[in-house]
């Protein structure tokens, strides 16, 4: 994300009366804290905080309102011949097995 205004919420919690259950809590706790965010005066287009099921690494939840300001770069997939390095990056920090189907 280029020049988007972003809410980092992957640290410092307590200042804003939260703990970790902002993003690892019920889903519809999650939604209404990103409304609260959305529709708060600092206009953020998005939202930096922990992953739910891996808190080690970052997410990035980009409202609609960032559109204009983002540029979308398609990279191709996971199974392409040039992501095999990411591929299994990803396969082994996840311990992903991959099964074939017939």
């Amino acid at each position: 994300v280029g020049r988007c205004n972003r809410l980092s919420v992957h640290h410092h919690l307590a200042s804003i009366g939260a703990d970790t259950r902002i993003t690892t809590g019920p889903w519809r706790i999650s939604q209404q804290w990103s409304r609260a965010f959305f529709t708060h005066l600092s206009q953020a287009d998005a939202i930096l905080y922990r992953g739910r099921r891996d808190p080690s690494s970052l997410s990035l939840a980009i409202h609609e309102r960032a559109g204009p300001k983002i540029t979308v770069t398609p990279l191709g997939g996971l199974s392409e011949p040039h992501q095999a390095e990411l591929l299994a990056a990803i396969i082994r920090r996840y311990h992903v097995v991959i099964v074939q189907c017939r």
